[in-house]
């Protein structure tokens, strides 16, 4: 067998092996739970709600800044899997959240 021969070869049966051996995309439920565990892993804070459909994620729920909701986008969109990510995020202000009055303040002393 010629040298160019054994090379054409090796070559298929290696570019046979690697058609063989791909792995089907992961499934929706997969890959909510990856994109929950991504978004933990970076201690991102808020509500959020991780849902998958066809390999496009949404996020939603509340978030407390504008930085947050972008970071959560991003943790998402490299996860495995995610086609596109739909982040529906709520950005919740400071001011968006009921704040308990102060106690009065006691009688004067006599």
């Amino acid at each position: 067998m010629s040298m160019r021969t054994a090379f054409v070869v090796a070559l298929t049966l290696c570019l046979g092996a690697i058609g063989c051996t791909r792995k089907a995309p992961p499934d929706d439920v997969t890959i909510t739970g990856a994109v929950q565990n991504q978004i933990s892993i970076a201690s991102i804070p808020g509500a959020i709600v991780v849902t998958t459909n066809n390999g496009v994620v949404t996020l939603s729920g509340t978030v407390p800044d504008v930085r947050v909701k972008a970071r959560a986008g991003e943790v998402a969109v490299k996860v495995p899997g995610v086609a596109r990510v739909h982040n529906d995020l709520s950005v919740t202000m400071a001011g968006d959240v009921p704040i308990e009055p102060a106690a009065p303040p006691p009688p004067p002393a006599q």
